[in-house]
């Protein structure tokens, strides 16, 4: 589909990313376009530049979240040499981290938020993966997802259990004490963050989210609990899923089961939150 001279249509796009994936070649320019954010770098031309001189000209306005996001820089990657000390990929990270706690101070900066910009950087240039980022926080994810409150995030937990009790033979794991650390891990961003799972899982993981929303993420948590010996966890207490790239693959292939999802998972978020009035 990538080698034609003719773009492919939105549908056959979709259609083969849910099958195959994003070209590790085609990955800088497909999440640009998936995610809506080369419209918002043409209509916001000079927005970047403009919030990351005023975040140095005003430092004391992020001066809170940016003492956290020294602390999590040497966290993030450590390992890999663009996010090494003195390196371009850290001090890029810091900027698009600052310019996000500018634009958004209601949220501010959460500790997963400098994996998820770290990925995007080892992909693309600063500004855009800030764009991305912006698209994945603001309209990909809850918009409180990262909130002070974790509302968003709290909303979600409940949703994995509620989608739980509805499956018959998922709803036996309920009374399970590792299922709350395992839930809460990989919804507080586990599945997008890299630093647990291979960065081949996270990317294919990515490529859906960019495409269609986060709904491939409760998709894989629940195709693995199907398949995972709870009471094996149990003895080692382990509290991170680990799904197979097989799975994976499987999960990001089978769309139409991922659409009823979308939508369950969009009439529960409402139903938690309507009786929840903290979230």
């Amino acid at each position: 589909v990538w080698a034609t001279e003719r773009p492919p249509s939105p549908r056959t796009r979709a259609n083969f990313i849910a099958k195959h994936g994003v070209p590790p070649s085609r990955r800088r320019q497909q999440w640009l376009d998936l995610s809506g954010a080369r419209t918002k770098l043409k209509r916001y031309e000079g927005y970047y530049a403009a919030v990351l001189g005023l975040t140095r000209e005003h430092p004391a306005v992020v001066q809170a979240a940016s003492r956290t996001i020294a602390a999590d820089l040497p966290r993030t990657f450590a390992a890999h040499p663009y996010f090494a000390e003195g390196a371009a990929g850290r001090a890029a990270l810091a900027n698009v981290l600052h310019c996000w706690t500018w634009r958004s101070p209601h949220i501010g900066y959460a500790q997963a938020m400098s994996f998820l910009a770290a990925i995007l950087l080892l992909h693309m240039g600063e500004e855009e993966a800030f764009w991305v980022f912006v698209v994945v926080l603001e309209e990909r994810l809850p918009p409180d997802y990262f909130s002070p409150s974790l509302a968003g995030l709290h909303v979600d937990i409940q949703v994995v259990f509620d989608l739980l009790s509805e499956n018959s033979d998922l709803a036996r794991l309920s009374s399970s004490p590792v299922l709350e650390p395992l839930i809460t891990n990989w919804v507080a961003g586990g599945a997008m963050c890299g630093g647990r799972l291979s960065l081949e899982s996270t990317l294919l993981i990515w490529d859906v989210v960019l495409l269609e929303g986060d709904a491939i993420v409760f998709q894989t948590l629940l195709e693995w609990l199907r398949q995972a010996d709870i009471a094996a966890l149990e003895d080692s207490m382990t509290v991170f899923p680990d799904p197979s790239l097989a799975l994976l693959r499987r999960c990001r292939a089978d769309a139409a089961s991922r659409r009823r999802l979308a939508e369950r998972i969009a009439a529960l978020r409402r139903s938690i939150r309507a009786a929840t009035p903290s979230c």
